[in-house]
């Protein structure tokens, strides 16, 4: 016999035996032996079945079969007495199963709706050929014969489309739909009432009011009254002029400024940004903040402040990209100098000792054309050579032959006099 069964479900064997004396049914319960009953599957070797039939009543019997025994294609079931003297006729049972795709047939009979498989229909199963000219037509519907009447409430609805069944692709996602809505000509789309009527109606006005109805005051305006949230890209003035946090202060010292009580609690929070003073006491003062204490709300600043402000001073923090020059420059000129005296440095450079004393070593050959009534001129007559020449004193340059200058003087016989004076 030949039976049905699902792929890799346990099920149960009904099946008739046959007394080999009499040819009539089995009726007499028998006892089967591990060895009587076996199992093949997919061709394969027999091996014993996990249990032995059991006596349903007038010859019929009944064979559990397990999951894993089920999982072939085909299964080969014998039963056989294998005793001295045979008590039943041979009896073989052949298994075909389904609805798994190593099954023997992989439709599934227990699913109540079955899909169908368009990739394996005929390419040519629904073509226009196939369909008569004519065939599906207004005149072949009786009137009415599709209506909201025939067509169930929702018979076609989100579950019966697949998700994204209609989608960006579906909708021409390369964007042809949108440019051949801009592409159709006005003409065609100047129905009274329409929307393309209108569009046509105010398209040259719109067009001068946009190009002149903006004055320079409204542009203006419109510039200063744009939302900041909107422009405070990386790097723009939009983000150097946003404004950090704003209050009233509580109190100040000469280089601190305590916040208003809803400024951050995060140490460090508003390090390296400006507080400027907006009104009140030290209103137009701005300084870069060094330190900030988030417990006690306090700026400190590495320069102090011009007037103290005090709990009437206005404040906003601002981005330090806007801090202004005269900060910088406070900050250059204030900075001590004996933290910037390296060998070549500006720093250096500006020491005044250093200037003084190279100053000092100067060598006056470097300023010979400067003229002799000058501080080189001086310096010459005491360290240059100097040679009386008649009724003149005569001042020579550094190389003690170039004549500097001559100096007319008053000579007194009663006196020792200088010949010549030419230091080393």
């Amino acid at each position: 016999m030949e039976v049905l069964r699902k792929y890799g479900e346990a099920t149960t064997l009904i099946f008739p035996l046959v007394d080999r004396a009499t040819l009539d049914f089995e009726a007499t319960p028998v006892t089967f032996a591990a060895a009587d009953t076996k199992i093949s599957k997919d061709e394969g070797a027999f091996a014993n079945t996990g249990s032995t039939p059991a006596h349903e009543g007038q010859g019929s019997y009944s064979l559990a079969l397990t999951a894993t025994e089920m999982q072939a294609a085909r299964i080969s079931i014998i039963c056989v007495d294998v005793s001295g003297t045979k008590l039943w006729e041979d009896q073989a049972i052949i298994i075909s199963t389904y609805g798994n795709a190593s099954a023997q047939h992989a439709f599934d009979l227990d699913t109540a709706q079955q899909d169908v498989n368009v990739a394996a229909m005929d390419g040519n199963v629904i073509t226009a050929a196939v369909i008569a000219d004519g065939a599906i037509d207004a005149a072949t519907f009786a009137a009415g014969a599709i209506d909201n009447a025939a067509i169930a409430a929702d018979a076609i609805g989100s579950s019966e489309i697949a998700a994204d069944a209609i989608g960006a692709v579906e909708f021409n996602a390369s964007g042809e739909v949108a440019e051949a809505v801009w592409d159709a000509l006005k003409a065609s789309h100047v129905d009274v009432g329409s929307f393309g009527e209108e569009v046509q109606a105010h398209a040259l006005e719109a067009t001068v009011v946009a190009l002149n109805d903006p004055t320079a005051a409204a542009i203006a305006d419109a510039v200063w009254d744009e939302a900041a949230g909107d422009h405070i890209a990386e790097g723009s003035l939009g983000q150097a002029n946003t404004i950090i946090h704003s209050g009233t202060a509580v109190a100040g010292t000469a280089n601190t400024i305590t916040l208003d009580a809803g400024a951050s609690s995060v140490n460090n929070h508003y390090n390296q940004n400006v507080v400027f003073i907006t009104a009140g006491l030290g209103a137009g003062q701005a300084k870069q903040i060094s330190t900030y204490l988030g417990s006690s709300k306090i700026c400190g600043f590495a320069i102090n402040w011009a007037i103290t402000p005090d709990a009437t001073s206005v404040f906003v923090v601002l981005p330090y990209t806007i801090e202004s020059q005269a900060i910088f420059a406070d900050a250059v000129w204030n900075e001590t100098l004996a933290s910037h005296v390296t060998a070549g440095s500006m720093g250096l450079d500006q020491d005044g000792d250093v200037q003084a004393d190279q100053l000092l070593v100067r060598n006056l050959s470097n300023v010979e054309s400067a003229g002799f009534r000058t501080l080189y001129g001086a310096l010459a007559s005491l360290v240059n050579r100097a040679k009386i020449n008649g009724s003149n004193l005569e001042i020579y340059e550094t190389d003690d032959t170039t004549l500097l200058a001559t100096i007319p003087i008053t000579v007194d016989a009663t006196q020792d006099p200088v010949v010549e004076l030419n230091p080393p």
